[in-house]
């Protein structure tokens, strides 16, 4: 999908009116007309792409944070068979899993570098191909904040996963809205941000009260950063 109108912005700010503690930067990108502007959402995040990809400190999650994300796939999905890293840039963590998994793990990247990494597509994350509904063992992602509409995108990743597949997702410090430290966050590229309250209502809106948000302490990075797991209500 990459025509909107202007319905569709208005559609999609009121779904997080009602929210506390959510900072939603989608209208960065609305044109003179007031229209979601898809091309200019996609430029914002190619540049920030382009410019963090031969960075130092540009891999994405290091190999250790992937491998305790493998050890609990191992551990809980013992019969995994493939997985989706979405927002991968370089594509590290597809190549990590496949390493320590033994199984297929494909990355999106939504910017053109993507082609210049192995099992990375360029891809919009919102979006599903349809060979992955219900396909895969396990989706990671440490870029839910690029989204402009994270039940969209949530609602998306939850259709690919197996019915006992899970959901891997990073969360820290700068997954909060700034409006809890002073002046809310502003960014065309890093464009959502939630408590963790309001992330757990935008969890269940994506999965219709059927799913539900573990914290498991073996997934905790630090004081100020974690993996989450999201998985379907038994």
């Amino acid at each position: 999908m990459t025509k909107f109108s202007k319905a569709d912005l208005g559609r999609i700010v009121n779904s997080y009116t009602d929210f506390r503690g959510v900072n939603l930067n989608i209208d960065l990108h609305s044109d003179e007309n007031g229209n979601f502007d898809y091309k200019s959402y996609v430029e914002a995040q190619t540049r920030v792409n382009v410019k963090k990809v031969h960075s130092e400190g540009g891999d994405g999650p290091v190999f250790n944070r992937i491998e305790m994300v493998a050890n609990y796939i191992k551990k809980h999905i013992p019969d995994a068979a493939s997985g989706i890293c979405h927002g991968t840039r370089r594509g590290t963590e597809q190549r990590d899993f496949k390493k320590l998994l033994n199984i297929p793990v494909i990355g999106t990247e939504i910017s053109h570098t993507a082609e210049a990494f192995p099992d990375t597509i360029q891809w919009d994350f919102h979006e599903v191909k349809e060979e992955w509904l219900g396909s895969a063992s396990f989706i990671f992602s440490n870029s839910l904040d690029h989204s402009y509409d994270p039940i969209k995108c949530l609602n998306a990743w939850m259709s690919c996963v197996t019915d006992d597949g899970k959901i891997f997702l990073q969360r820290g410090q700068d997954d909060l809205p700034e409006q809890q430290f002073g002046a809310p966050r502003r960014s065309p590229a890093d464009m959502f941000q939630a408590t963790a309250e309001a992330f757990e209502k935008i969890v269940a809106l994506a999965g219709t009260d059927a799913w539900i948000i573990k914290y498991p302490e073996e997934l905790k990075i630090n004081n100020g950063k974690r993996i989450v797991v999201l998985e379907r209500k038994k």
